[in-house]
């Protein structure tokens, strides 16, 4: 965050069902969108409270799988269930902050005082399509297909623009796409 100019606050406070040490939350101490040099706070979790006194016993785990993140921690807060996101990754079944696996299968029996590990979905990854236009075929195809996307080409006449070149593309420079999705390129035949 620093790196991308923000100032950055951090400030520490007890969970009882976010583990030691992951973020708790993050943004502005008003809640409202930051301009570049001002300050994100991020709150960290301490564990649980020492003080406050859980007892600790057996419980069975739900299915978090499928469930989005923040109903999750409802779930192990009932439980008294610990939870961390070991990773969030995207996911083209499971929508953004819902939970794609889980480090303890559903019905088994643990202390309410261990961790358990979650895959979060960050959702459909999204790619900004690159400007191909005026580069030759053969390099466009290549950097399409570095940046994971899939080409269709059409090729037509053209008295302005030398042969095996790209005349123009759909959808444009800038637009989003999904991993797979096919760039349509119309090539130049030449005159």
């Amino acid at each position: 965050l620093e790196e991308a100019g923000f100032s950055v606050s951090i400030r520490e406070e007890y969970h009882n069902t976010i583990a030691a040490g992951a973020v708790i939350s993050q943004g502005s101490p008003e809640g409202g969108e930051l301009a570049l040099g001002e300050t994100v706070e991020i709150v960290i979790s301490k564990g649980r409270d020492p003080d406050q006194k859980q007892e600790e016993k057996m419980v069975k785990v739900p299915e978090f799988v499928g469930m989005k993140y923040s109903e999750a921690l409802k779930q192990a807060e009932k439980l008294g269930i610990i939870l961390e996101i070991s990773q969030k990754e995207y996911s083209t079944q499971y929508t953004k902050d819902e939970v794609i696996s889980q480090s303890v299968e559903k019905g088994q029996e643990i202390l309410n005082s261990n961790v358990i590990q979650l895959v979060v979905s960050l959702g459909k990854e999204e790619l900004k399509v690159p400007d191909v236009q005026y580069m030759t075929e053969e390099q466009a195809r290549k950097l399409l297909g570095e940046r994971g996307l899939g080409v269709k080409v059409t090729y037509q006449t053209s008295e302005t623009v030398a042969a095996q070149v790209v005349m123009s593309q759909f959808p444009e420079e800038g637009a989003m796409a999904e991993p797979g999705d096919e760039i349509t390129l119309v090539i130049s035949k030449g005159s």
